[in-house]
């Protein structure tokens, strides 16, 4: 994986005039890709007060120690994926196209959470609670399939799963070769490549 100093995004991630949890949302994102991308005992409470553009004073004031912002950046972490589990209905092609579309649009808004999440599946990473994010990915993945009787199927739905997630990744990179396209656009032909790969008909509008 390419290694770089994280940016302050919570301008980029948040809006003009977010709300506390927005804020907190938001540095709890960039708070993931730090630990993903440092492990545990290589990240510190000052590195991630840069990555999000807070003092580390102010930054304490909201998560008293680097244990308490890393159970927090998880706590994060199980929320959208819950968020998103609860965003797969239906049944049939339909169900997984509109799924790809959630998981798009949040993958882009919370690309941390995703390295997070990837990063907790690599066998000896330094995270605590690699468990939880591990079940966590699994059951996502599980009930994406669930409907699926053939093996070639399932397959094909975790790899668009998988495609989306990782050209989500690609805006964290300042080399992804991304040219002049904004990130809606991105994000638009991830979910096209996605629903292509997964062989299920048009996008969703």
């Amino acid at each position: 994986m390419v290694m770089h100093t994280t940016s302050p995004v919570v301008s980029r991630r948040a809006p003009v005039r977010p709300s506390p949890e927005q804020i907190d949302a938001a540095i709890l994102d960039t708070a993931a890709e730090v630990f993903a991308r440092h492990g545990f005992a290589g990240t510190s409470v000052q590195q991630v007060a840069d990555a999000v553009g807070y003092s580390k004073t102010g930054l304490l004031r909201r998560f008293p120690s680097k244990q308490a912002l890393y159970d927090a950046a998880v706590e994060h972490v199980t929320t959208e994926v819950r968020a998103l589990r609860g965003r797969l209905e239906g049944q049939g092609p339909a169900r997984r196209r509109g799924f790809l579309a959630s998981a798009a649009a949040a993958a882009f808004a919370r690309p941390g959470v995703v390295l997070l999440m990837i990063e907790a599946l690599q066998e000896g990473a330094d995270l605590p609670h690699a468990d939880r994010l591990d079940a966590l990915a699994h059951d996502l993945l599980a009930a994406l399939t669930e409907d699926l009787a053939e093996p070639h199927d399932r397959l094909r739905a975790v790899m668009a799963l998988q495609l989306v997630a990782n050209t989500a990744l690609l805006t964290l990179e300042p080399q992804a070769p991304l040219g002049d396209l904004p990130p809606a656009q991105v994000q638009e032909l991830a979910v096209e490549a996605a629903v292509a790969v997964l062989g299920a008909g048009p996008a969703p509008a």
